[in-house]
């Protein structure tokens, strides 16, 4: 279901290349101001050259010190009185054999973690407050996966915390019902971009040539939900050095008052939304 109300400003964290970048292209092109966040400068400078001042801040930002986002947010809101919708769209893949428990890294898991789901709560729980006082209404939008909800055995963490994200998600929308926050989930499948590369992923071969292109997903995305794409303006992202997904299927989520989204093939894309 389509939410009813248009997003007029708000920050886009943790852009780099991909999913990120392209939705914060597609913002702009529609006349929304947006606030590019990331921890790669090199890249927001790039998107600030192209688009100017007057269309996009970058804000550099590691999502991942936790200690420092409830400041990193003053900062944000106390600068962007308008910003009225955040989209979190943060995640890294690595594959586990715990089969070979001696390969299993502690610390890659808890950076997995805490930059899939840690840093959502986080973020979640500093944005709230502002939102909660706006008259007009607001959203959060987050991007999990298919793998949420059908794992990946080569990737056991990466479901695990896609799956944690999804259910904080139907709790949290259910929480906010009868405020003016509207709660939206994007499930992407296997999307072209550089998370695929060989730098990140050195067993994987071709790898921008994996699932979806970008453009049609970023195509499908807003013809489906319109009213979110209008305007849209926050991206928060964190480097998505995904694995390569060999299941690419993508399911939808019943909403309260929403039909379920059908079981699609590789090029579609699922959204989930409030009301």
């Amino acid at each position: 279901m389509t939410p009813d109300f248009v997003p007029d400003y708000a920050p886009d964290l943790h852009i780099h290349v991909g999913i990120g970048e392209a939705l914060a292209e597609r913002f702009i092109s529609d006349g929304s101001f947006v606030i590019a966040v990331g921890r790669r400068k090199e890249n927001l400078e790039k998107l600030v050259h192209k688009h100017g001042h007057d269309k996009v801040q970058a804000v550099p930002f590691d999502i991942t010190k936790l200690d420092a986002i409830s400041h990193f947010v003053t900062n944000i809101m106390s600068t962007h009185e308008d910003v009225d919708c955040i989209f979190l769209n943060s995640g890294v893949q690595r594959g586990f054999d715990f089969s070979k428990p001696e390969s299993v890294s502690i610390d890659t898991i808890n950076e997995e973690f805490t930059t899939n789901y840690l840093s959502q709560l986080a973020l979640t729980k500093a944005f709230l407050p502002y939102l909660l006082k706006k008259d007009s209404e607001s959203g959060i939008v987050y991007t999990t996966s298919g793998l949420a909800l059908v794992p990946l055995v080569r990737c056991p963490n990466y479901c695990a915390t896609k799956a944690a994200l999804h259910h904080f998600i139907l709790c949290l929308r259910e929480q906010l019902k009868d405020s003016k926050v509207k709660v939206i989930e994007l499930f992407p499948p296997a999307v072209q971009t550089e998370l695929h590369d060989e730098k990140h992923q050195p067993d994987i071969k071709n790898g921008r040539s994996i699932g979806m292109p970008l453009d049609q997903f970023t195509d499908e995305v807003c013809s489906t939900e319109r009213s979110v794409c209008y305007k849209l303006t926050c991206v928060i992202r964190h480097t998505k050095d995904c694995q390569l997904e060999t299941s690419r299927c993508l399911l939808g989520r019943r909403s309260r008052h929403s039909k379920p989204l059908k079981t699609s093939d590789r090029s579609s894309s699922g959204i989930s939304c409030s009301r």
